[in-house]
């Protein structure tokens, strides 16, 4: 998975290298959204009130480096492309 990443963006290399991993993400994501949202759940979970806006800047931040890396891959990848067809 690693080399592929290199040349590959990132839901290509998710979905044909490991399909399960979809799931796994989708049912991660949706159980911390539950806990967030039902306030049996935060007591079960010892998690502290709290709301969607605290994982503001973390999930912005996350899609800010994916999409600083993946426009760094695709500039990379274009240049060696360009430089594959002047040989």
């Amino acid at each position: 998975m690693t080399n592929i990443s290199k040349t590959r963006n990132v839901i290509s290399v998710i979905t044909e290298r490991n399909p399960v991993t979809i799931p796994i993400l989708l049912t991660a994501i949706i159980m911390l959204l539950l806990i967030i949202s039902i306030q049996s759940l935060q007591n079960t979970f010892n998690f502290e009130v709290t709301n969607y806006n605290h994982f503001m800047p973390s999930i912005l931040g996350a899609i800010g480096i994916l999409i600083i890396l993946e426009t760094i891959k695709y500039f990379k990848n274009r240049s060696i492309q360009n430089k594959k067809s002047f040989v």
